[in-house]
Protein backbone atom coordinates (compact mmCIF):
# COMPACT_ATOMS: atom_id res chain seq x y z
CA UNK A 1 0.00 0.00 0.00
CA UNK A 2 1.32 3.62 -1.04
CA UNK A 3 1.91 6.30 1.65
CA UNK A 4 2.78 8.86 -0.56
CA UNK A 5 -0.50 10.99 -2.30
CA UNK A 6 -0.80 11.34 -5.71
CA UNK A 7 -0.20 14.59 -6.06
CA UNK A 8 3.25 14.22 -4.52
CA UNK A 9 4.13 11.80 -6.70
CA UNK A 10 3.23 13.76 -9.54
CA UNK A 11 5.13 17.07 -8.13
CA UNK A 12 8.28 14.59 -8.03
CA UNK A 13 7.79 12.84 -11.18
CA UNK A 14 6.95 16.08 -13.16
CA UNK A 15 10.82 17.09 -13.86
CA UNK A 16 11.34 13.69 -15.63
CA UNK A 17 9.36 15.55 -18.47
CA UNK A 18 11.97 18.01 -18.40
CA UNK A 19 15.15 16.21 -17.91
CA UNK A 20 14.29 13.59 -21.04
CA UNK A 21 12.70 16.28 -23.20
CA UNK A 22 16.43 18.00 -23.17
CA UNK A 23 17.90 15.33 -23.21
CA UNK A 24 16.30 13.39 -25.90
CA UNK A 25 16.05 15.92 -28.09
CA UNK A 26 19.38 16.92 -27.84
CA UNK A 27 20.48 12.90 -28.81
CA UNK A 28 18.41 12.86 -31.59
CA UNK A 29 18.01 15.66 -33.36
CA UNK A 30 21.74 17.95 -32.21
CA UNK A 31 23.89 16.19 -34.48
CA UNK A 32 21.32 16.22 -37.57
CA UNK A 33 21.14 19.98 -36.71
CA UNK A 34 24.46 20.27 -36.66
CA UNK A 35 25.48 18.33 -40.34
CA UNK A 36 22.30 18.99 -42.47
CA UNK A 37 21.02 22.62 -41.22
CA UNK A 38 24.38 24.20 -40.10
CA UNK A 39 26.32 22.11 -42.45
CA UNK A 40 29.43 21.42 -40.82
CA UNK A 41 31.75 18.49 -41.47
CA UNK A 42 30.04 15.22 -40.08
CA UNK A 43 33.49 14.03 -38.31
CA UNK A 44 33.74 17.34 -35.90
CA UNK A 45 30.48 17.55 -35.70
CA UNK A 46 30.43 14.08 -33.79
CA UNK A 47 33.53 14.82 -32.11
CA UNK A 48 31.85 17.90 -30.44
CA UNK A 49 28.66 15.94 -29.49
CA UNK A 50 30.85 13.16 -28.35
CA UNK A 51 33.08 15.33 -26.36
CA UNK A 52 30.08 16.78 -24.96
CA UNK A 53 28.62 13.84 -23.61
CA UNK A 54 32.12 12.46 -22.26
CA UNK A 55 32.37 15.76 -20.05
CA UNK A 56 28.64 15.37 -19.22
CA UNK A 57 29.15 11.70 -18.02
CA UNK A 58 32.34 13.00 -16.14
CA UNK A 59 30.69 15.61 -14.07
CA UNK A 60 28.37 13.30 -12.76
CA UNK A 61 29.99 12.21 -9.44
CA UNK A 62 31.54 15.69 -8.87
CA UNK A 63 27.78 17.17 -9.22
CA UNK A 64 26.77 14.22 -7.06
CA UNK A 65 29.10 15.31 -4.23
CA UNK A 66 28.51 18.80 -4.12
CA UNK A 67 24.50 18.25 -3.74
CA UNK A 68 25.05 15.77 -1.15
CA UNK A 69 27.52 18.55 0.65
CA UNK A 70 25.51 21.64 -0.44
CA UNK A 71 21.99 20.80 -0.52
CA UNK A 72 19.89 19.35 -3.49
CA UNK A 73 17.18 22.05 -4.13
CA UNK A 74 19.70 24.55 -4.22
CA UNK A 75 21.73 23.15 -7.16
CA UNK A 76 18.53 22.89 -9.35
CA UNK A 77 18.01 26.14 -8.70
CA UNK A 78 20.93 27.59 -9.48
CA UNK A 79 21.03 24.61 -12.50
CA UNK A 80 17.69 25.30 -14.16
CA UNK A 81 17.93 28.37 -15.60
CA UNK A 82 21.58 27.71 -16.91
CA UNK A 83 20.18 24.32 -18.75
CA UNK A 84 17.20 26.72 -20.22
CA UNK A 85 19.34 29.39 -21.91
CA UNK A 86 22.44 26.75 -23.12
CA UNK A 87 19.70 24.41 -24.19
CA UNK A 88 18.33 27.40 -26.55
CA UNK A 89 22.52 27.83 -27.24
CA UNK A 90 23.35 24.72 -28.16
CA UNK A 91 20.92 25.73 -31.21
CA UNK A 92 21.57 29.34 -31.88
CA UNK A 93 25.49 29.56 -30.92
CA UNK A 94 26.57 28.20 -34.69
CA UNK A 95 24.77 30.59 -36.28
CA UNK A 96 26.45 33.78 -35.20
CA UNK A 97 29.94 32.76 -37.31
CA UNK A 98 30.70 31.91 -40.46
CA UNK A 99 33.90 30.14 -39.92
CA UNK A 100 34.00 26.33 -40.08
CA UNK A 101 36.37 26.57 -36.55
CA UNK A 102 34.65 29.36 -34.94
CA UNK A 103 31.15 27.17 -35.55
CA UNK A 104 32.32 24.26 -33.92
CA UNK A 105 34.04 26.19 -30.77
CA UNK A 106 30.80 27.93 -30.19
CA UNK A 107 28.88 24.21 -30.14
CA UNK A 108 31.51 23.04 -28.27
CA UNK A 109 31.06 25.87 -25.81
CA UNK A 110 27.17 25.70 -25.54
CA UNK A 111 27.11 22.03 -25.32
CA UNK A 112 30.05 22.48 -21.80
CA UNK A 113 27.33 25.23 -20.35
CA UNK A 114 24.52 22.63 -20.96
CA UNK A 115 26.01 19.99 -19.87
CA UNK A 116 26.79 21.84 -16.46
CA UNK A 117 23.24 22.60 -16.07
CA UNK A 118 21.78 19.46 -17.37
CA UNK A 119 23.54 17.22 -14.48
CA UNK A 120 22.70 20.23 -12.34
CA UNK A 121 18.83 19.70 -12.45
CA UNK A 122 19.50 15.63 -12.64
CA UNK A 123 21.47 14.43 -10.04
CA UNK A 124 20.21 16.41 -7.45
CA UNK A 125 16.59 14.93 -8.50
CA UNK A 126 17.48 11.45 -8.48
CA UNK A 127 19.54 11.74 -4.98
CA UNK A 128 16.67 13.16 -3.18
CA UNK A 129 14.44 9.84 -4.17
CA UNK A 130 15.29 7.14 -1.34
CA UNK A 131 14.65 9.98 1.09
CA UNK A 132 10.95 10.78 -0.93
CA UNK A 133 9.87 7.28 -1.12
CA UNK A 134 11.63 5.87 1.57
CA UNK A 135 10.40 1.88 1.15
CA UNK A 136 10.67 -0.60 -1.65
CA UNK A 137 7.10 -0.65 -2.89
CA UNK A 138 7.05 2.86 -2.56
CA UNK A 139 10.33 3.39 -4.91
CA UNK A 140 8.42 0.85 -7.66
CA UNK A 141 5.50 2.95 -7.82
CA UNK A 142 7.58 6.51 -8.06
CA UNK A 143 9.24 4.93 -10.90
CA UNK A 144 6.27 4.06 -12.68
CA UNK A 145 4.68 7.85 -12.57
CA UNK A 146 8.36 8.75 -13.70
CA UNK A 147 8.34 6.73 -16.70
CA UNK A 148 5.09 8.11 -17.52
CA UNK A 149 6.90 11.14 -17.97
CA UNK A 150 9.68 9.89 -19.76
CA UNK A 151 7.83 8.39 -22.77
CA UNK A 152 5.68 11.08 -22.85
CA UNK A 153 8.79 13.33 -23.50
CA UNK A 154 10.15 10.74 -25.60
CA UNK A 155 7.16 10.79 -27.86
CA UNK A 156 7.70 15.00 -27.94
CA UNK A 157 11.24 14.45 -28.76
CA UNK A 158 11.10 12.20 -31.32
CA UNK A 159 7.77 13.74 -32.86
CA UNK A 160 6.50 16.72 -32.25
CA UNK A 161 10.03 18.43 -31.96
CA UNK A 162 10.21 17.99 -36.10
CA UNK A 163 6.67 18.48 -36.38
CA UNK A 164 6.64 21.77 -34.95
CA UNK A 165 9.41 22.63 -37.02
CA UNK A 166 8.01 21.26 -40.70
CA UNK A 167 5.04 23.22 -39.56
CA UNK A 168 7.05 25.98 -40.00
CA UNK A 169 8.29 25.01 -43.09
CA UNK A 170 7.18 23.75 -46.67
CA UNK A 171 9.54 21.01 -47.98
CA UNK A 172 12.13 18.42 -46.56
CA UNK A 173 13.28 18.70 -42.97
CA UNK A 174 16.42 19.12 -44.31
CA UNK A 175 15.51 22.63 -46.28
CA UNK A 176 14.55 24.27 -43.36
CA UNK A 177 15.45 27.25 -41.83
CA UNK A 178 18.39 27.12 -38.52
CA UNK A 179 16.27 29.82 -36.92
CA UNK A 180 13.07 27.99 -37.23
CA UNK A 181 15.02 25.46 -34.99
CA UNK A 182 15.92 28.03 -32.70
CA UNK A 183 12.87 29.03 -32.26
CA UNK A 184 11.50 25.29 -31.18
CA UNK A 185 14.18 25.36 -28.94
CA UNK A 186 13.15 27.83 -27.19
CA UNK A 187 9.56 26.67 -26.88
CA UNK A 188 10.90 23.09 -25.29
CA UNK A 189 13.02 25.18 -22.76
CA UNK A 190 10.17 27.09 -21.52
CA UNK A 191 8.47 23.74 -20.98
CA UNK A 192 11.37 22.17 -19.60
CA UNK A 193 11.31 24.89 -17.03
CA UNK A 194 7.38 24.60 -16.12
CA UNK A 195 7.86 20.92 -15.67
CA UNK A 196 10.51 21.82 -13.01
CA UNK A 197 7.45 23.90 -11.25
CA UNK A 198 5.46 21.61 -9.39
CA UNK A 199 8.80 19.73 -7.82
CA UNK A 200 10.15 23.25 -6.33
CA UNK A 201 7.46 24.37 -5.05
CA UNK A 202 5.82 21.23 -3.28
CA UNK A 203 8.32 18.35 -2.46
CA UNK A 204 10.21 19.32 0.35
CA UNK A 205 14.10 18.44 1.21
CA UNK A 206 14.60 16.60 4.36
CA UNK A 207 16.80 19.12 6.82
CA UNK A 208 20.12 16.11 7.60
CA UNK A 209 23.60 16.86 7.67
CA UNK A 210 26.12 17.03 4.67
CA UNK A 211 28.62 14.51 2.89
CA UNK A 212 32.19 14.98 3.84
CA UNK A 213 33.27 12.00 2.41
CA UNK A 214 34.88 12.74 -1.02
CA UNK A 215 32.80 11.82 -4.59
CA UNK A 216 36.22 9.05 -5.37
CA UNK A 217 35.64 7.27 -2.04
CA UNK A 218 32.24 6.93 -2.42
CA UNK A 219 32.47 5.78 -5.81
CA UNK A 220 35.44 3.24 -4.75
CA UNK A 221 33.54 1.95 -1.74
CA UNK A 222 30.25 1.23 -3.90
CA UNK A 223 31.66 -2.38 -5.13
CA UNK A 224 31.06 -3.10 -1.00
CA UNK A 225 27.52 -2.74 -1.00
CA UNK A 226 25.55 -5.75 -1.74
CA UNK A 227 24.27 -6.62 -5.66
CA UNK A 228 25.33 -2.70 -6.30
CA UNK A 229 27.62 -3.61 -9.11
CA UNK A 230 25.10 -6.38 -10.57
CA UNK A 231 22.73 -3.90 -10.55
CA UNK A 232 24.79 -1.39 -12.25
CA UNK A 233 25.60 -3.61 -14.76
CA UNK A 234 21.81 -4.95 -15.39
CA UNK A 235 21.36 -1.74 -15.60
CA UNK A 236 23.44 -1.05 -18.20
CA UNK A 237 22.37 -3.68 -20.21
CA UNK A 238 18.45 -3.20 -20.15
CA UNK A 239 19.60 0.40 -21.18
CA UNK A 240 21.57 -1.30 -24.37
CA UNK A 241 18.47 -3.48 -24.95
CA UNK A 242 16.57 -0.05 -25.18
CA UNK A 243 18.08 2.23 -27.07
CA UNK A 244 20.32 -0.04 -29.57
CA UNK A 245 16.27 -0.94 -30.60
CA UNK A 246 15.20 2.46 -30.56
CA UNK A 247 18.22 3.47 -33.01
CA UNK A 248 17.80 0.58 -35.53
CA UNK A 249 13.99 0.40 -35.35
CA UNK A 250 13.51 2.68 -38.27
CA UNK A 251 16.33 1.31 -40.48
CA UNK A 252 14.61 -2.23 -39.60
CA UNK A 253 10.97 -1.45 -40.36
CA UNK A 254 12.35 0.89 -43.58
CA UNK A 255 14.47 -1.70 -45.24
CA UNK A 256 13.74 -4.81 -43.85
CA UNK A 257 9.71 -4.92 -43.50
CA UNK A 258 8.90 -2.20 -46.32
CA UNK A 259 7.64 0.03 -44.20
CA UNK A 260 6.47 4.26 -45.53
CA UNK A 261 6.68 6.76 -43.08
CA UNK A 262 3.25 6.86 -41.52
CA UNK A 263 2.79 3.28 -41.17
CA UNK A 264 6.14 3.54 -39.16
CA UNK A 265 4.50 5.91 -36.79
CA UNK A 266 1.48 3.62 -36.65
CA UNK A 267 4.03 1.02 -35.27
CA UNK A 268 5.88 3.20 -32.87
CA UNK A 269 2.65 4.91 -31.66
CA UNK A 270 1.43 1.00 -30.84
CA UNK A 271 4.59 0.51 -28.79
CA UNK A 272 4.37 3.61 -26.48
CA UNK A 273 1.06 2.54 -26.01
CA UNK A 274 1.58 -0.46 -24.51
CA UNK A 275 4.46 0.66 -23.20
CA UNK A 276 2.29 3.13 -21.04
CA UNK A 277 -0.35 1.15 -20.56
CA UNK A 278 2.36 -1.98 -19.11
CA UNK A 279 3.60 0.11 -16.39
CA UNK A 280 1.20 0.18 -13.58
CA UNK A 281 1.39 -4.17 -14.22
CA UNK A 282 4.93 -3.60 -14.05
CA UNK A 283 4.51 -2.28 -10.33
CA UNK A 284 2.42 -4.90 -9.45
CA UNK A 285 4.99 -7.67 -10.47
CA UNK A 286 7.70 -5.63 -8.24
CA UNK A 287 5.64 -5.74 -5.15
CA UNK A 288 4.33 -9.22 -5.32
CA UNK A 289 7.50 -10.55 -6.73
CA UNK A 290 10.76 -8.43 -6.57
CA UNK A 291 12.22 -5.69 -9.01
CA UNK A 292 14.44 -8.29 -10.14
CA UNK A 293 12.39 -10.57 -10.97
CA UNK A 294 10.01 -7.77 -13.21
CA UNK A 295 13.48 -7.49 -14.65
CA UNK A 296 13.62 -10.67 -15.67
CA UNK A 297 10.48 -11.76 -17.06
CA UNK A 298 10.69 -8.16 -18.69
CA UNK A 299 13.75 -8.72 -20.36
CA UNK A 300 12.13 -12.70 -21.30
CA UNK A 301 8.96 -11.35 -22.82
CA UNK A 302 11.55 -8.71 -24.74
CA UNK A 303 13.68 -11.56 -26.26
CA UNK A 304 10.27 -13.34 -27.04
CA UNK A 305 9.06 -9.97 -28.76
CA UNK A 306 12.09 -9.63 -30.93
CA UNK A 307 11.79 -13.28 -32.08
CA UNK A 308 8.81 -12.44 -33.12
CA UNK A 309 10.05 -9.80 -34.94
CA UNK A 310 12.52 -11.51 -36.69
CA UNK A 311 9.92 -13.65 -38.10
CA UNK A 312 8.12 -10.74 -40.21
CA UNK A 313 8.85 -11.70 -44.00
CA UNK A 314 10.73 -8.56 -45.58
CA UNK A 315 8.71 -6.51 -47.16
CA UNK A 316 5.78 -7.84 -45.99
CA UNK A 317 4.21 -4.46 -44.95
CA UNK A 318 1.62 -4.05 -42.04
CA UNK A 319 0.77 -7.29 -40.46
CA UNK A 320 -0.77 -8.85 -36.91
CA UNK A 321 2.58 -10.67 -36.71
CA UNK A 322 3.98 -6.97 -36.77
CA UNK A 323 2.15 -5.23 -34.40
CA UNK A 324 2.02 -8.43 -31.86
CA UNK A 325 5.81 -7.68 -31.50
CA UNK A 326 4.99 -4.19 -31.37
CA UNK A 327 2.74 -4.83 -28.27
CA UNK A 328 4.92 -7.13 -26.69
CA UNK A 329 8.13 -4.89 -27.25
CA UNK A 330 6.31 -1.89 -25.72
CA UNK A 331 4.97 -3.77 -22.24
CA UNK A 332 8.52 -5.77 -22.09
CA UNK A 333 9.94 -1.79 -22.32
CA UNK A 334 7.68 -0.92 -18.92
CA UNK A 335 9.38 -3.34 -16.89
CA UNK A 336 13.05 -2.23 -18.51
CA UNK A 337 11.96 0.32 -17.33
CA UNK A 338 10.34 0.50 -14.37
CA UNK A 339 12.47 -1.91 -12.49
CA UNK A 340 16.06 -0.94 -13.34
CA UNK A 341 15.29 2.60 -12.05
CA UNK A 342 13.83 1.52 -8.86
CA UNK A 343 16.64 -0.37 -8.42
CA UNK A 344 18.63 2.67 -8.24
CA UNK A 345 17.24 4.17 -4.70
CA UNK A 346 17.63 1.17 -3.15
CA UNK A 347 20.98 0.82 -4.22
CA UNK A 348 21.93 4.40 -2.85
CA UNK A 349 20.23 4.24 0.34
CA UNK A 350 21.84 1.05 1.30
CA UNK A 351 25.22 2.89 -0.16
CA UNK A 352 24.72 5.58 2.46
CA UNK A 353 23.34 3.33 5.19
CA UNK A 354 26.39 1.46 5.02
CA UNK A 355 29.04 4.25 4.93
CA UNK A 356 26.88 6.34 7.49
CA UNK A 357 27.42 9.61 5.13
CA UNK A 358 24.55 11.30 2.88
CA UNK A 359 26.03 10.43 -0.78
CA UNK A 360 22.48 9.32 -2.13
CA UNK A 361 23.62 12.19 -4.86
CA UNK A 362 27.16 10.58 -5.79
CA UNK A 363 25.83 6.71 -6.04
CA UNK A 364 23.00 7.88 -7.89
CA UNK A 365 25.34 9.34 -10.42
CA UNK A 366 26.81 6.27 -10.91
CA UNK A 367 24.04 5.35 -12.40
CA UNK A 368 23.35 7.81 -14.46
CA UNK A 369 27.37 7.80 -15.74
CA UNK A 370 26.03 4.23 -17.13
CA UNK A 371 23.22 5.67 -18.71
CA UNK A 372 25.28 7.93 -20.49
CA UNK A 373 27.92 5.36 -21.19
CA UNK A 374 25.02 2.41 -22.17
CA UNK A 375 23.29 4.95 -24.75
CA UNK A 376 26.53 6.05 -26.75
CA UNK A 377 27.58 2.14 -26.85
CA UNK A 378 24.01 1.38 -28.17
CA UNK A 379 24.36 4.18 -31.04
CA UNK A 380 27.68 3.49 -31.93
CA UNK A 381 26.72 -0.50 -31.78
CA UNK A 382 23.61 0.25 -34.44
CA UNK A 383 25.82 2.48 -36.56
CA UNK A 384 28.48 -0.57 -36.40
CA UNK A 385 25.99 -3.12 -37.79
CA UNK A 386 24.53 -0.44 -40.40
CA UNK A 387 27.85 -0.08 -41.66
CA UNK A 388 28.65 -3.70 -42.00
CA UNK A 389 25.69 -3.79 -44.54
CA UNK A 390 23.94 -6.72 -42.42
CA UNK A 391 20.61 -7.83 -43.45
CA UNK A 392 17.46 -6.40 -41.64
CA UNK A 393 17.07 -9.16 -39.04
CA UNK A 394 20.70 -9.04 -37.55
CA UNK A 395 20.06 -5.58 -36.55
CA UNK A 396 17.77 -6.89 -33.67
CA UNK A 397 20.87 -9.25 -32.69
CA UNK A 398 22.66 -6.25 -30.44
CA UNK A 399 19.19 -5.57 -28.10
CA UNK A 400 18.74 -9.24 -27.95
CA UNK A 401 22.21 -10.02 -26.81
CA UNK A 402 21.67 -7.11 -24.28
CA UNK A 403 18.30 -8.77 -23.28
CA UNK A 404 19.85 -12.34 -22.94
CA UNK A 405 22.75 -10.25 -20.32
CA UNK A 406 19.83 -8.66 -18.38
CA UNK A 407 18.04 -12.55 -17.69
CA UNK A 408 21.73 -13.85 -16.96
CA UNK A 409 22.84 -11.15 -14.36
CA UNK A 410 19.18 -11.27 -12.46
CA UNK A 411 20.27 -14.87 -12.43
CA UNK A 412 23.52 -13.42 -10.25
CA UNK A 413 21.77 -11.43 -7.44
CA UNK A 414 22.03 -12.70 -3.85
CA UNK A 415 19.05 -13.37 -1.96
CA UNK A 416 18.52 -9.84 -0.77
CA UNK A 417 18.41 -7.18 -3.75
CA UNK A 418 20.05 -4.99 -1.90
CA UNK A 419 21.82 -4.08 1.54
CA UNK A 420 25.01 -3.03 3.28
Amino acid sequence: MTTIPLRERLAFGSPDLSITLLFATVNGWFLYYLVTIVSLPPLWAGIVFAAGRICDALLDPVIGAWTDRFGRKRTIAVGLPIAAAAFIALWAAPLGFENTATQLIAAAAAFLVFTIGYTCVTIPRLGMLPTFATTYDDRSVQAAVDMAFVFCALLIASTLFPAFIGARHDGLLSESRATTWVGVAAVMSVIAVVAYIPFLMKIIEPTRAFARVSPWTTLKSLSATRNAITALAAFAASVIALVSLQSALPFWMEIGVGLQADEQAAVLGTVFAATLVSLRLWVVVCRKRSKVDALRYAAILYLMALALAALVPSNSGMSIVLFGAAILAGAATGGLSVAPWAMIPDIAAAHAARLGQPVEGVSAAVFTMTNKAAVAASILGSAGLLALNVSASFLLVLPAAAAGAVVLLCFSYETHEVGP
